[in-house]
């Protein structure tokens, strides 16, 4: 069986998703749409996939090329598992930040947009650890766990702005606007070493397709 995911990347997003979802069939299924639909389909594979789940074949059941909803679990709890076994801790906390789940809070028609409990812990996180190397003193460290968030927002209503930023903490907006590259200078090696460290690992356990060249 081919590996469900092209990219390491591509898995480390989807495993995030579907980690602490509830057990039920459907629950997963729509998860899984969910997912599915937000990432790039690289392969014919992966669409085919994406149409059993939708139910636009005659069996509708969760089946990634005869993978049960249980059998995706486990492969979403190696993921996790190796994530945890084999990373720093900024570089799993950068993981954490950047794929855990947004949060949808209130009626459809009203929906608030909000960072889940375990995205935002790691967002705290990593700013902590942005303060300990003393790189962007320049920002208040209230102030810091904001630009974190802005590096991570993953949805156009949970940006915030360098505006608001002057606005609670002091300060000028261009200040902040200043800052932020090295912010994202110093976040974006975290999750490429990251992959570096897991792509290995992933290909051994056939998770994802093999990048190497000969």
């Amino acid at each position: 069986m081919k590996p469900i995911f092209e990219t390491t990347g591509q898995a480390i997003y989807v495993a995030f998703q579907i980690h602490g979802s509830e057990q039920q069939d459907s629950t997963m299924r729509k998860a899984l749409i969910r997912v599915m639909e937000s990432i790039n389909l690289q392969s014919d594979e992966q669409s085919e996939w994406l149409a059993q789940l939708r139910g636009t074949r005659a069996d509708s059941t969760v089946d990634f090329e005869g993978l049960s909803s249980n059998d995706i679990r486990a492969q979403c709890a190696l993921i996790m598992s190796a994530i945890h076994a084999l990373l720093p801790q900024a570089e799993i906390w950068a993981l954490q930040a950047k794929y855990s789940r947004t949060d949808y809070e209130g009626p459809i028609e009203s929906r608030r947009y909000a960072f889940s409990k375990e995205k935002a812990a790691a967002i705290r996180n990593v700013a902590r650890w942005l303060a300990e190397r003393r790189a962007l003193e320049c920002v208040p460290r209230l102030a810091l766990d904001c630009m974190v968030a802005k590096f991570y927002a993953n949805h156009k209503k949970t940006e915030i702005s360098f505006r608001q930023l002057a606005i609670e903490f002091g300060g000028n907006h261009m200040s902040y606007a200043r800052a932020f590259p090295k912010v994202k200078a110093l976040l974006k090696p975290l999750e490429a070493m990251a992959i570096a460290r897991l792509q290995p690992h992933f290909e051994e356990q056939g998770i994802v397709a093999c990048q190497s060249t000969n």
